[in-house]
């Protein structure tokens, strides 16, 4: 099976990368080097994209859930600069994933 058919780990090279991640979060702040999991779905399903095109979606461990100034426009902007997304991607909030899946996520107290 090619390896674009599976989750690919991104930022987890070394296990120091994942401590200081998981550190991050404990303190309430985005690592500068999140670990992440990526997926490209729309090569298993090709009704998700377009022709000539792909979806991607990054999932990222070991972020926090509350960030002190909330989930703003400008911290996902930096969030999402951290994972180098390409501008015009959305970014979900931890706490907006979690309510939109309807998973239990963390019981912490929303921003």
């Amino acid at each position: 099976m090619p390896h674009h058919q599976a989750t690919i780990h991104l930022n987890c090279e070394d296990m120091s990368l994942l401590d200081e991640a998981y550190d991050c979060a404990k303190r309430g702040v985005i690592s500068e080097r999140p670990m992440i999991e990526m997926v490209l779905p729309s090569v298993l399903d090709r009704t998700l994209a377009p022709e000539g095109a792909h979806v991607c979606l990054l999932f990222t461990q070991f972020t926090p859930y509350n960030l002190p100034g909330g989930w703003s426009e400008h911290a996902k902007e930096a969030y999402a600069s951290k994972v180098r997304v390409r501008p015009g991607i959305v970014v979900v909030a931890p706490f907006r994933y979690t309510e939109h899946h309807h998973s239990q996520g963390c019981q912490k107290s929303r921003q």
